[in-house]
């Protein structure tokens, strides 16, 4: 991408099916970082969790059930340069959009993760 034509746009695709208990927290932490694009991709849900991302004006599109035809639906439909995929219940570090702006800038990366970091005591979770 040219310095001319700005910044690279980040549109963030979160599949979900039945996720009331987590979405509110995974979409308020995602406002403070303005994403470009957000859109939630519902494979039929018959919980709360389309009119929870709603309320938070995120795009909601339905796809069919299946976290692959899901996200493949939401790649369809985006405009940004970058397709960042979140799970419902995942939150994203405060510089993440630079982290990954500067990495996808240089020609040695073409794709990358963040570091992950489990919110569980279970023991399961815990070993290395």
């Amino acid at each position: 991408m040219s310095p001319q034509s700005g910044p690279m746009r980040i549109s963030i695709i979160i599949p979900v099916f039945n996720e009331e208990r987590s979405i509110a927290a995974t979409l308020a932490g995602l406002q403070p970082l303005v994403p470009d694009e957000l859109m939630v991709v519902d494979g039929g849900s018959t919980d709360r969790t389309r009119d929870i991302c709603e309320s938070f004006g995120v795009t909601v599109i339905s796809a069919s059930r299946g976290r692959g035809r899901q996200m493949n639906a939401g790649a369809r439909r985006a405009t940004g340069d970058v397709l960042l995929f979140v799970h419902a219940d995942t939150w994203l570090p405060p510089s993440a959009f630079d982290d990954i702006r500067t990495a996808l800038g240089s020609p040695a990366y073409s794709g990358g993760r963040f570091d992950l970091e489990l919110d569980s005591e279970h023991w399961i979770f815990r070993l290395e």
